[in-house]
């Protein structure tokens, strides 16, 4: 619960952390239904650069609202 209220986490969000669980940024299934290919490969590909080190924080903070 505290976890929630620290990153502000709506239901459906998806918080990204980077390698040492910081969050990035959030990635939304309501806003970005998983049913969309477009959606479904950006998110894998946000996850996988996260993984890797990479800051993703750019990405995700120019996803349209």
């Amino acid at each position: 619960q505290r976890v929630w209220e620290s990153w502000n986490a709506s239901w459906r969000d998806v918080v990204v952390l980077d390698p040492r669980n910081e969050a990035l940024g959030v990635f939304n299934l309501t806003t970005y239904t998983l049913d969309s290919p477009d959606n479904y490969d950006e998110l894998k590909s946000i996850l996988v650069a996260a993984a890797q080190g990479e800051d993703v924080s750019g990405r995700l903070a120019a996803l349209p609202e």
